[in-house]
């Protein structure tokens, strides 16, 4: 790596911050970055799509539903038969699902 080409990760480092850092690399390894420059992962990209670092993808998709109150207003008899399964299985072809360096996954919307 050039010198030219250490510095401006260098910056890309600053603009994230050492605690997003791995998050940013699992996003540019999984190919579905947004580049700019010379091939540098976009940052502003990076926050937006960024979703945060979860146990599981379920576990993002069931507490996505609860943010956006999916069921609010449904009859019980409907929300007891939700297939759960497959709306998660169908929501994660709006994202990127990377493995976390510990455990876990980093989560991405795919815009």
């Amino acid at each position: 790596m050039s010198p030219d080409t250490a510095q401006l990760w260098g910056e890309v480092f600053d603009e994230v911050g050492e605690v997003q850092w791995p998050a940013l690399l699992a996003w540019v390894d999984s190919g579905c970055y947004v580049a700019e420059g010379d091939d540098l992962p976009s940052t502003s990209d990076f926050k937006e799509r960024y979703c945060g670092c979860w146990d599981s993808f379920e576990d993002y998709a069931t507490q996505l539903a609860e943010d956006i109150c999916l069921m609010e207003g449904w009859p019980e008899e409907a929300q007891r038969f939700f297939d759960w399964d497959a709306w998660i299985h169908d929501l994660e072809f709006d994202y990127t699902v990377a493995d976390a360096v510990d455990s876990g996954v980093f989560v991405f919307r795919t815009l």
